[in-house]
């Protein structure tokens, strides 16, 4: 059984989810920040070790060595593989050539992809109250994406494919966590051992790329980037623990809803945004649809 503490375990999974999309949500403010100052290869890289290392800052409450010789830990070092190193890339690059905009409404068809992966390959149920809160949550994620400035067009057709597949490769890791949590029922073990993996595969991808004159020095972007790691950490480890005690269409349908935290954080804290009616009707619907998705 897993080592952390029955009260975390206690929590519902939706809690634990929209914990985890409201620290994901502030990430990408971090991220923002800091892409001013410091290429996107080496402020993902330095973001990805943060949050490896706060996992292993947290190791010795909570890891157990014991489990490194069970063969189910080749699940999640194959997860770390691709998620988020890969699908971090995808989505950068998706910005990139589509714009946030077009990047973010194409990254909503997460529960859609979680439903057929869920339903053919865990064998959950995709009930009716599921099936409406996708159709909710997805419509106030474009509602609010809405809000922003049309994205150009000028972009190459096969550059659709970079959110999409991104997506694909995160419920794609999030399913096999869930296999590999069936089997080795321990959130944080499996959350550090992907992270790790993950920090060992963007550093040795982009150390070769990196100039000398973005060597490991303390520079604010840095910084920028340590700190949005160190929110991801504690996302994904809520995010682990939700996936084990919740099912993947649930967690991925309610993960779906960062995008409206993003605009919150955006009005409340950075005063980037104002409040709006649309605002006010994206948060009514987000509130709505994991209102039925928790009762159903």
């Amino acid at each position: 059984m897993s080592v952390l503490p029955q009260l975390l375990l206690d929590i519902p999974p939706y809690i634990l989810t929209l914990g985890a999309a409201i620290l994901f949500s502030l990430s990408n403010h971090l991220q923002s920040a800091g892409l001013s100052r410091v290429s996107v290869s080496y402020g993902s890289t330095i973001m990805i070790v943060a949050s490896a290392l706060v996992h292993w800052a947290m190791a010795p409450f909570f890891f157990n060595p014991e489990r490194l010789g069970a063969p189910e830990t080749l699940y999640f070092i194959v997860v770390g593989l691709f998620l988020p190193a890969i699908s971090m890339s995808l989505a950068l690059a998706g910005v990139r050539y589509l714009g946030a905009t077009l990047q973010s409404s194409l990254s909503s068809t997460g529960p859609i992809f979680a439903a057929i992966i869920g339903v053919a390959f865990l064998g959950e149920h995709l009930s009716w109250q599921m099936m409406v809160g996708i159709a909710g949550i997805t419509a106030a994620v474009l509602l609010q994406q809405s809000r922003r400035q049309s994205p150009s067009l000028n972009w190459p057709r096969w550059a659709i494919m970079l959110p999409l597949t991104a997506v694909l490769f995160r419920i794609l890791g999030q399913a096999i966590t869930k296999i590999g949590l069936n089997n080795l029922p321990d959130p944080f073990y499996a959350s550090t051992i992907s992270t790790t993996m993950s920090a060992l595969v963007l550093i040795g991808l982009n150390m070769p790329q990196w100039r000398s004159t973005e060597r490991f020095t303390l520079q604010p972007g840095m910084l920028w980037f340590v700190a949005a790691g160190a929110t991801l950490g504690v996302g994904f480890i809520l995010l682990n623990i939700s996936l084990f005690t919740g099912s993947l269409i649930g967690n991925v349908l309610i993960l779906s809803t960062s995008p409206v935290f993003s605009i919150a954080w955006s009005v409340f804290v950075f005063k980037k945004e104002v409040i709006d009616a649309r605002f006010l009707l994206a948060i009514a619907m987000v509130a709505a649809s994991v209102f039925l998705v928790v009762s159903r």
